[in-house]
């Protein structure tokens, strides 16, 4: 099959894995440590592991007592409950409005909505709990950063059935009066997806998404090119990753303008 590639007009963990993290960030919470996270899944693991997926515009919050187990001990800690109204859902939610529960922020992981933003949401339920969840470690984000979900998504169930390597390409600054903050996505950015069978060279659009669709499985080089103002780490300028049939890959990169570099350790926040 013909790999599909998408340019721009300017040429462009299972549940059960999901279930244990809430409970080590609710045990991180209780020992005071900040938040971590790896890194979220690409978009088709994201919806394979969660229970529920839709868009939907955040209409009010409430405090809510959260308790879960951590083996024989029970653990409780303050979070928030949000309301939503179900704009499209894509898995899981019958519902017209539909309550997800997170942290409060900090060492719990907790995702901080705003009232009256819309919002694309991935929600877990661990086995002790009867809400559903969310945190900063998933691919939940404002709807408005979520091109690369939305492709796949909008595309189901063709898109399930086909291999995907995506990602998207932000730019962030630092400032003295905004601090780090997000400032735009990054279009017509080439990226060189190599194997030993060859190279695909596509364009981020301009929603800064890379993605080419069709590959065979195994095992491709991601390079990046940027603009000499724009720096990103050596790491995530060339970097591989595994794609498994009928499966996706990728990552989302984040460039800077002044000089500081990091790895993008939350695309949610983009």
């Amino acid at each position: 099959m013909k790999p599909s590639i998408v340019k721009s007009s300017i040429m462009k963990p299972s549940i059960r894995i999901i279930a244990l993290l809430v409970v080590m960030l609710a045990v991180f919470a209780a020992r005071g440590d900040a938040c971590s996270c790896a890194g979220p899944e690409p978009p088709c693991e994201a919806y394979q592991s969660s229970v529920a997926v839709f868009i939907g515009t955040m209409m009010d919050v409430s405090n809510v007592t959260v308790e879960l187990k951590a083996g024989d001990r029970r653990l409780e800690f303050m979070g928030k409950l949000f309301r939503f109204s179900v704009e499209q859902a894509f898995k899981g939610v019958e519902e017209a409005e539909i309550e997800i529960q997170t942290g409060s922020g900090g060492g719990d992981c907790g995702y901080e909505f705003r009232k009256g933003d819309r919002y694309l949401v991935y929600a877990y339920k661990a086995a002790n709990d009867k809400r559903l969840s969310t945190n900063i470690c998933s691919r939940t984000r404002p709807l408005s950063h979520a091109a690369d979900d939305l492709a796949f998504l909008r595309g189901l169930p063709q898109s399930a059935t086909s291999t995907r390597i995506s990602g998207t390409i932000a730019q962030y600054d630092n400032d003295p009066t905004e601090g780090y903050h997000f400032a735009r996505f990054l279009s017509g950015i080439k990226v060189t997806i190599t194997s030993q069978k060859g190279s695909h060279e596509i364009y981020t659009n301009d929603d800064g998404v890379y993605e080419i669709t069709g590959l065979p499985a195994g095992r491709y080089k991601i390079q990046i090119e940027l603009p000499s103002n724009l720096s990103i780490p050596d790491y995530r300028r060339a970097f591989e990753v595994q794609l498994r049939a009928n499966g996706c890959a990728g990552g989302d990169i984040v460039a800077h303008s002044d000089g500081k570099i990091s790895r993008a350790a939350n695309p949610s926040k983009l």
